[in-house]
């Protein structure tokens, strides 16, 4: 994994809230759709369902897709040695923290201290592949 990759993370784990928020409401949409009788000129009941059953099914997927993204990222973590490493990675990817708050769950005052270890260890990260 690259650290752009990582660096995608938090957002896709918010994006992956964000969907399954949109699903929620396209399911209570589709309940009072159901439960309406048409209007005269409107689409038929079914053409409308058919859509929003399609919208679903692609929503799902992007949700798959992302959530399968960030077991990934999981997974990766799993695989790294050094157990400092995997905190910063953790706090700063996977939590979105700032570098100094890193540094600070860590036992360390100064921000740098983890992000220079993190670039360190990007960069030997991309040596390897």
């Amino acid at each position: 994994m690259t650290e752009r990759e990582w660096r995608e993370l938090p957002h896709l784990q918010r994006e992956v809230k964000l969907l399954q928020g949109q699903l929620e409401r396209l399911r209570r949409a589709q309940e009072r759709w159901t439960m309406r009788r048409p209007r005269e000129g409107e689409m038929a009941q079914e053409e409308i369902g058919t859509e929003m059953w399609e919208l679903e099914r692609r929503l799902q997927a992007t949700v798959r897709e992302y959530l399968m993204r960030v077991e990934e990222g999981y997974a990766f973590l799993g695989e790294v040695e050094d157990s400092q490493m995997r905190q910063i990675l953790n706090l700063r990817y996977l939590e979105g923290m700032s570098w100094q708050r890193v540094a600070f769950a860590i036992g360390e005052y100064d921000e740098q201290y983890p992000r220079k270890k993190c670039r360190r260890f990007w960069v030997k990260e991309e040596g390897r592949i």
